[in-house]
């Protein structure tokens, strides 16, 4: 073995995969679509550097050497880093120099086939084991402790809380008697008056009020929800560090509906909502918990905003309070009274920058003159604002202030500044600790060292898991700092975001979820500091996956515009037609889906299908998963006939890749079943839900969660061929499993409880069906939230089997609850808040409230048109279902014209023989006489 040629020879082997992907060798060459260099150099890297990767200048030369295979310096830094890790392993080495000794070389044009466990992903399905979501407990049936406190800050050690008497009785009073009050700025946008620390002092001296006090950073609507979440995990037994039985599995949204609906059951709490931007962010995350008797709401914010609370508007402190305050909090004798004057007139009495000069004269021991001599010197211009016109006074004296500090700082210890420059390009609030941990350049002792020293200047606030640092304290470091530093602080806080990502599957790992959580915030700060770098695959990937999760937690609005960024980054470092950029086509195309945007999902996840053939070949399992995906919006864009080959193609795909009798490829099978059932084609259906059943049965056992999957997917298929008792006992089987494996309070245990319902509501036996529908509801709404979309489909269902019994009056408060819940969660221009309208219509119809009935259909057939097109077999159905209320009306001729247009839609929709083209011919022949020859066109 010669460690002056093993290294060498590693870099060779590795170099075909490090040209491919850069960086994210580690990532991207271990995925299912990888290129066959791209696996082989990934394992010999993982072998090399370990499951963490190389340092931060190896990543970079690693970048340099995709950007130039050719590029000299950057396969010398690789290799000095490559010799470095073999040095420190000399076992480690010794295999490697064996193994390359008759290495042969690995072509793009090799392909691994293995088997799939524990989670696999086909199209917008995702299969997944061992993922249940424990229930939570109602919230009128969890008590607190006295005195509990949630992110509530610590109480800070140097400053004196001094001109804020009068506000504080006045908050003091607004709450009294519950309710709320809101704390502004006179000044809008101005940071450091003092809004946060008046809610803090209050929540302290006044804590006896209350048996708990929440604080919650509400700059964002996902903070909100991130901090009620928090409440939610300490009220149900987690911990800081544990995320805790209890709420497992559970989404942040989830959470926060839980935590809200606790306040409204509970007395005695006080919530304080930190700087709050937007008033309908506000609204959105905590609804009317102002205006309830149960507690008190605090509102800090930067703005001032419409809410129904006591207004109380903090200004500057005055000189004399604030001369006290610098001469107490900076241990100065009474003898500089006049000095702390002039130094509070220069400081603009703002309470921040008055604590941070009094911090400054304590630790440095300086007089107050000597430190407005060193302020004269370092005039806000200095700093890089710009000219006073274009800067805020405060703000500029801010800068001036903090500007001392950082040089005394940096002459004690450089290192501490320059974490304070990384943390300049994340969040402001609530970074963990443990992200800070490899901090490029800082061991472990000069990480320990320069948190102490800001911590001590007060530049940073510490928490035992948590660090934050003021916005205005961001500015003036972005500000001051030069070109190299900039982009060097920028590059150190991409590498902590990007080591601190899990790398577990998203899907899967329900216990990485709080992690998540913690870094969204930071990730998509620091994104915003990119706008006019190069493009950064990490950047990309970093923040492809937290759209990624967003999507998974069905926060799709969020999700969106994160996914967007990463396609515009990776296409512009990649190019067009890259794997990965097919990658970020089909997560932005599955959110769109998500959304109801069908038309626009389908063109990207089709130029996702043409990327993926051409680099991977037409019989790839990616290329299955890119088939996948497309059909699943065509046929939500009703043109299953058009799914139908793209379904059996991934099929065949699958069954080559994975073997006929494999799970995953039962499960395609499945999907092909249910696209044919689509299209009436029953018969064709069953054979292949039988073949999947008996697959999934002999590879995992009776009683595996696929195994109940499968069954209930029979089920379905002989419902859909009316042979109701057949699907009886196998859809009662399936419940039999969900419970056995999940518990008896699990959402998906509730699924199948619908199911079984319906099964029998088809058999006539109303009675049994509607208490499974009941208790399917009353676990949907315990886990999930009475706020959820899956709420609003037990709550219909419910409702349908209360009609079925003629109990249309309490069906009907059901379906509207359900409307509500869709127009909230999904939009009220989302086709499926259309038929939720519908529906309601169906019921008011029954109750003869024929007006009400016709207006509803009226405004779900608008909005199906504007959602799916003209065309779009929805729109059929609307069409019938508006001359059927017309003609409860007896307006004739206007429900003859919408049942012409209903038969023209399905016309165009189906084929001739298609069941549902011929039912609606017989109900226009049926109710008018015949089926007009030429029917009007549609709109």
């Amino acid at each position: 073995m010669d460690l002056q040629v093993l290294p060498d020879q590693v870099l060779s082997q590795a170099q075909a995969g490090i040209v491919q992907y850069g960086s994210m060798l580690l990532v991207e060459g271990v995925k299912q679509g990888a290129s066959a260099a791209g696996k082989a150099a990934a394992g010999l890297w993982r072998r090399v550097f370990g499951d963490g990767g190389p340092d931060a200048s190896t990543c970079e030369a690693m970048d340099e050497l995709a950007a130039d295979d050719a590029d000299a310096d950057a396969r010398a830094v690789l290799r000095r880093a490559i010799k470095r890790a073999l040095a420190a392993d000399p076992d480690l080495a010794r295999d490697i120099a064996a193994e390359l000794g008759g290495v042969t070389a690995i072509g793009e044009g090799a392909t691994a086939i293995g088997t799939l466990q524990g989670n696999a992903q086909f199209g917008d399905h995702n299969t997944q084991y061992n993922a249940a979501a424990a229930p939570l407990r109602r919230p009128d049936d969890v008590d607190c402790a006295d005195g509990l406190t949630v992110g509530l800050p610590a109480p800070r050690d140097s400053g004196r809380f001094v001109g804020r008497t009068s506000e504080l009785d006045r908050l003091a009073n607004a709450l009294s008697g519950g309710g709320g009050a809101v704390i502004t700025q006179s000044i809008a946008g101005l940071g450091g008056v003092g809004k946060s620390e008046l809610a803090l002092r209050y929540a302290r001296q006044y804590a006896k009020r209350y048996r708990l006090r929440c604080w919650v950073t509400a700059d964002t609507l996902g903070n909100v929800q991130d901090g009620l979440a928090r409440l939610a995990r300490v009220l149900c037994g987690a911990t800081s560090t544990q995320v805790g039985d209890a709420v497992i599995g559970h989404t942040s949204q989830e959470l926060a509906q839980w935590a809200l609906a606790w306040l409204q059951h509970h007395p005695g709490w006080l919530l304080i909502l930190d700087n709050v931007e937007s008033t309908s962010d506000f609204s959105a995350a905590v609804g009317d918990l102002v205006s309830a008797s149960h507690g008190a709401v605090i509102v800090t914010s930067r703005r001032h905003l419409d809410l129904a609370a006591s207004p109380i508007e903090l200004d500057t402190i005055p000189g004399p309070l604030a001369a006290d305050l610098l001469l107490s909090a900076g241990n100065r004798p009474a003898a500089e009274r006049d000095d702390a004057l002039r130094l509070a007139d220069e400081l603009g009495g703002l309470p921040l920058g008055l604590q941070q000069a009094a911090a400054y004269l304590r630790h440095q021991r300086v007089s107050i003159s000597s430190y407005l001599d060193q302020l004269a010197q370092r005039p806000a211009r200095l700093l890089g604002y710009g000219t006073t016109t274009d800067t805020d006074d405060s703000e500029a004296t801010v800068a001036r202030t903090w500007n001392i500090t950082v040089v005394t700082i940096e002459h004690a210890l450089p290192e501490a500044v320059d974490l304070l420059r990384t943390m300049a390009f994340l969040a402001p609030d609530a970074l963990p600790r443990a992200v800070l941990d490899h901090h490029p350049g800082l061991d472990t002792d000069q990480l320990d060292q320069a948190i102490r020293i800001l911590a001590e200047y007060h530049m940073i606030t510490l928490t035992e898991s948590t660090v934050s640092i003021h916005r205005l304290v961001q500015t003036v470091i972005r500000h001051q700092t030069d070109t190299h530093q900039h982009h060097q602080a920028r590059r150190n806080a991409l590498h902590l975001l990007y080591d601190a990502m899990p790398r577990t599957s998203i899907l899967t790992e329900m216990a990485d979820w709080p992690t998540w959580h913690a870094l969204a915030p930071h990730i998509t700060t620091h994104a915003t500091h990119h706008v006019d770098a190069s493009p950064s695959r990490r950047l990309a990937y970093l923040i492809g996956q937290l759209g990624y999760f967003y999507d998974s937690q069905s926060q799709y609005a969020t999700a969106l515009p994160l996914l967007e960024r990463a396609l515009a980054i990776t296409e512009a470092a990649l190019g067009a037609d890259d794997p990965l950029v097919a990658d970020r086509l089909n997560d932005l195309g599955s959110v769109l889906s998500h959304l109801g945007r069908y038309e626009q999902a389908l063109a990207l996840k089709e130029r996702a299908l043409a990327i993926t053939e051409a680099a991977l070949g037409p019989d790839n399992p990616a290329t299955a998963h890119r088939l996948s995906s497309i059909a699943f919006d065509l046929s939500r864009l009703g043109r299953d006939t058009e799914a139908v080959p793209l379904r059996e193609r991934e099929l065949a795909i699958a069954t080559t890749a994975f073997g006929p009798d494999n799970p995953a490829t039962a499960h395609h099978m499945s999907l092909l079943a249910h696209t044919l059932s689509l299209l009436e084609r029953h018969d064709e259906a069953l054979p292949l839900e039988q073949r999947a059943l008996a697959i999934t049965e002999a590879a995992l056992g009776p009683d595996d969660q696929q195994t109940a999957t499968r069954l209930k997917d029979l089920a379905n298929t002989l419902s859909n061929l009316r042979r109701y008792g057949d699907a009886r006992p196998l859809m009662e089987r399936s419940l039999a499993i969900a419970e056995a494996a999940l518990g008896p309070d699990h959402p998906e245990v509730a699924s199948r409880m619908s199911d079984l319902a319906w099964v029998l509501s088809r058999l006539g036996h109303h009675d049994e069906a509607l208490p499974l529908e009941e208790r399917a509801l009353a676990i949907t709404e315990n886990v999930l939230g009475p706020h959820h979309p899956n709420t609003a489909l037990r709550l219909n269902n419910v409702a349908y089997a209360l009609s079925r019994l003629d109990r249309d009056v309490e069906a009907l408060a059901l379906k509207r609850r359900a409307l509500a819940i869709a127009e909230a969660a999904l939009g009220p221009d989302h086709p499926d808040t259309a038929r939720r309208m519908s529906y309601l219509g169906t019921t008011l119809r029954r109750l003869k409230r024929f007006d009400e009935a016709v207006a509803l259909e009226e405004r779900a057939l608008r909005v199906t048109l504007a959602a799916l097109g003209p065309a779009h077999p929805d729109v059929a159905d609307r069409y019938r279902h508006l001359s059927d209320r017309l003609l409860d009306l007896r307006r004739v001729r206007d429900a003859r014209e919408a049942a012409d247009r209903a038969v023209k839609v399905a016309g165009d929709a189906y084929p001739p023989d298609h069941p549902a083209r011929v039912n609606i011919q017989d109900w226009h022949k049926r109710v008018f006489g015949g089926v007009p020859e030429s029917p009007s066109d549609s709109p």
